[in-house]
């Protein structure tokens, strides 16, 4: 989980902060 990969840390907070939005918005 240390290695520095441009995809993964990328992607893991845009998908978390989309899923919080979309919670945000379906509640």
């Amino acid at each position: 989980m240390s290695t520095p990969v441009s995809l993964s840390n990328a992607t893991s907070p845009v998908v978390v902060s989309v899923l919080l939005v979309a919670v945000t918005i379906t509640l």
